[in-house]
């Protein structure tokens, strides 16, 4: 039985958490030893996941005087890099941003692999000295794998770190498509009453969500149609600049915000359209969410992984407000969403391309 390890940072609700759990509860069907490591044991998700699965925790230490936290937190990885050096047959650095979960996962095996979720060619405007930066940091040119979500990600990596043509591979994530469509089973109140109902589901960060993007554009599609409504489920930082821009734009009866939601599927069911307005993205999980229940979505981020194409499926528009508010207003959602994307078959061949890097020593 293959030992595999995956380090993350915790396991609250968001895209790339939902799509860590499916994973996980995948390779464990399939009997594979697998351990997760949090920098913290917590999150609503904990609960998702198999208990055949063996949950750690790695505390960083955070608190006291530089010197005093530096030599405690050599110390802590010291003496886990020992008892846990070439352990594994398959190490994963699920969280790119998580610097220790990349030195552990380098540490754990020498058939190491870091998954990138994101765009960060775009995340740092094509700066490749930040780029190399934050990717430095990571050793990113140590791993024997680099995983990337999309081509789009993948490829603009590659302008920075030539070495990827030859170790980069696109996985997208794998989705559990009956547990979503359970879940969008439930009743939930959503606004109905108006035109169209439009949701964005993720988190409030203004930098790589837009959100002041999605507000102004929504708000200019209102003044021409008073009856749409939009529902903002999510929360995040940028939760009281979202508030501030609903109430400068006079939008209190057109657009709420619901928090988060551990069950977002019935709401994104209900939705007449989910809207995307971000710079940025990899390959969100949200694309696979709306397919799977049949919902539109207007996006800025077209990617493609290998399997899917959105712009196959759903309306790609210019990040700009005017695009995505005519979208808003002249899309026949009757043309959207419809589809036959078996995700079985997907979720096996993506699981297939995974096992492959388990044995390529």
């Amino acid at each position: 039985m293959k030992k595999i390890i995956f380090f993350s940072v915790n396991m609250h609700i968001g895209g790339m958490e939902k799509a860590l759990v499916d994973l996980l509860n995948e390779l464990a069907k399939k009997n594979y030893d697998v351990t997760l490591v949090l920098e913290k044991k917590e999150g609503i998700l904990l609960r998702q996941i198999d208990k055949r699965i063996t949950i750690r925790e790695y505390k960083v230490c955070t608190g006291g005087s530089v010197l005093i936290r530096k030599v405690k937190n050599f110390l802590h990885r010291t003496i886990w890099t020992a008892k846990n050096r070439g352990k594994y047959d398959f190490s994963c650095a699920y969280a790119t941003y998580s610097v220790i979960g990349t030195r552990l996962a380098l540490a754990a095996s020498a058939n190491s692999s870091i998954y990138i979720h994101s765009d960060y060619f775009d995340v740092y405007r094509g700066n490749r000295e930040e780029i190399k930066k934050f990717f430095d940091e990571l050793h990113l040119e140590d791993f024997r794998h680099t995983i990337f979500v999309s081509n789009e990600s993948r490829d603009k990596l590659q302008r920075v770190y030539p070495s990827i043509e030859e170790k980069g591979v696109v996985i997208d994530n794998l989705i559990d498509a009956d547990k979503i469509l359970k879940l969008s089973a439930d009743k939930v109140p959503l606004e109905k009453a108006g035109n169209k109902t439009f949701l964005f589901v993720g988190r409030l960060e203004e930098e790589s969500k837009r959100l002041t993007r999605l507000l102004k554009a929504f708000s200019t599609a209102y003044q021409k149609d008073g009856r749409i409504h939009l529902s903002i489920i999510g929360d995040g930082k940028d939760r009281d600049l979202c508030r501030k821009f609903i109430h400068e734009l006079h939008l209190e009866n057109a657009v709420v915000m619901l928090g988060k939601k551990e069950n977002p599927y019935p709401y994104i069911k209900a939705a007449d359209c989910v809207l995307l307005t971000s710079d940025y993205e990899g390959y969100p999980v949200i694309y696979s969410e709306c397919l799977i229940l049949q919902t539109p979505v207007i996006t800025t981020v077209p990617v493609s992984d290998g399997f899917v194409d959105i712009r196959d499926y759903e309306v790609v528009v210019e990040k700009e407000e005017k695009a995505i508010a005519d979208a808003i207003l002249k899309t026949d959602f009757q043309q959207y969403g419809k589809n036959k994307i078996d995700f079985k078959e997907l979720n096996r061949k993506k699981l297939e391309s995974l096992e492959r890097l388990f044995i390529s020593i």
